[in-house]
């Protein structure tokens, strides 16, 4: 009974290594909220985060509650645009780190 215990735990223990592993890395992300002046939630906004030292561009959408995250993001200064319908648009510059 203890080396069918003992294999499992060390199979259970390689199944887990390459997460455990894959858990370490160098990268952030951005994310929020987008609403209107009136703290109404924006659904649909279009947000893009561009690196400004590499150029590297990413986009998504804001959620039915205007919720947004865009992760994988090198360390850095990025530059954030975020536009609408129906609404001007925002920019502004943040650190992902």
């Amino acid at each position: 009974m203890f080396r069918a215990c003992r294999a499992r735990l060390v199979a259970l223990l390689f199944m887990l290594a390459p997460t455990v592993l894959g858990q370490s890395s160098l990268t952030g992300a951005l994310g929020g909220t987008v609403g209107d002046p009136n703290k109404h939630l924006v659904s649909q906004a279009k947000v893009t985060v561009r690196n400004q030292g590499t150029d590297a561009e990413s986009t998504t959408t804001t959620d039915d509650e205007g919720r947004f995250r865009i992760g994988s993001l090198q360390p850095g200064t990025y530059f954030i645009k975020i536009t609408a319908n129906g609404f001007s648009s925002f920019e502004n510059e943040r650190h992902a780190s």
